[in-house]
């Protein structure tokens, strides 16, 4: 298999490793090429990452003041809980005001992020000796348009399949309607089914873009090919990575305590403490699903190329 080093992917040859694994294999490459390059991979996030829990830290006490200890880490930084929070808040305006500029702002952050840590893990992925940050994180702004667009087509995709059953649960909370709640309820029992069943078809879709240069909708085509036939192996690997990274979050949630502790007698001591904490924390482990993306895709590319060759 031929992968490329460069910037513009041209396909350098790596020395014949082979990138097929168990979906177990998924999870422990992952952690591998992490601890691999772990310094590179905290100087990826560092910047980016430490600039928006900042702006956080600084709008939020601007507007709630003491408040803000509790706000902090809890906006999303994924398109689709962007999405979700839209249709979810869609009656409060100050709460889509303050927190959505937050949240674009933490999109495009995690697009950066993302995109580097996945453009250095292919490339030191079968070469310990390649892959360099700075050219890393270069060549993911160089696609966080088709990563931003990418990241919201999937997530509009699987906002549609819940879509009616969160506008009948919203309006039977409005109007105190249990009949409304529980249809919407019995609807959404019908929606999650299909929208995980599209989060895994389309999981490789952010490594795509990096490793391959196609149009948005051409790079969703190629995704959802890639993983076909392959359902229950990244499914398996998927919820085996968000188990060990919910025990080890779980951890390290222990360390955000003290700063909520201090908080209740200094409120923004305890809130830049805190702020310090969750940066930390993230710098730290964010780029691990990245990885995982990579190590999939590679995976799934080489099952794609020996299924080729038998026909």
């Amino acid at each position: 298999m031929a992968f490329d080093e460069g910037p513009d992917f041209e396909q350098a040859p790596q020395g014949g490793a082979h990138f097929r694994v168990s979906w177990t294999g998924l999870v422990s490459r992952t952690f591998s090429l992490w601890g691999r390059k772990l310094v590179p991979y905290m100087l990826i996030a560092c910047i980016p990452i430490l600039i928006n829990v900042a702006i956080q830290v600084t709008v939020l006490w601007i507007i709630y003041g003491p408040l803000a200890l509790a706000a902090i880490g809890s906006f999303g930084t994924d398109s689709f809980t962007i999405l979700l929070s839209l249709f979810s808040a869609t009656t409060d305006p100050i709460y889509l005001i303050v927190t959505l500029p937050l949240m674009f702002v933490g999109i495009v952050v995690s697009a950066i992020v993302t995109g580097a840590v996945i453009k250095l893990a292919l490339d030191n992925y079968g070469a310990p000796e390649m892959g360099e940050w700075r050219e890393s994180i270069s060549f993911a702004f160089g696609r966080i348009v088709k990563i931003i667009l990418v990241q919201f087509l999937v997530s509009f995709i699987l906002i549609a399949c819940m879509l009616p059953a969160l506008i009948l649960m919203i309006q039977g909370a409005l109007t105190l309607d249990f009949m409304l709640i529980l249809y919407g309820g019995l609807l959404l029992y019908i929606g999650l089914p299909i929208g995980l069943y599209l989060i895994i078809r389309f999981a490789p879709a952010s490594a795509v873009v990096i490793a391959e240069d196609h149009s948005v909708i051409d790079t969703l085509k190629r995704a959802y090919g890639l993983t076909s036939g392959q359902f229950w192996h990244i499914f398996a690997g998927t919820l085996l990575l968000g188990l060990v990274v919910g025990i080890v979050g779980g951890f390290v949630g222990i360390a955000t305590v003290p700063a909520y502790l201090l908080g209740l007698t200094s409120p923004l001591t305890g809130l830049l403490l805190l702020a310090a904490i969750t940066g930390i924390i993230t710098i730290i482990t964010s780029p691990i699903t990245s990885i995982f993306y990579a190590v999939l895709y590679r995976d799934l590319v080489e099952r794609d190329e020996k299924v080729a060759e038998i026909w």
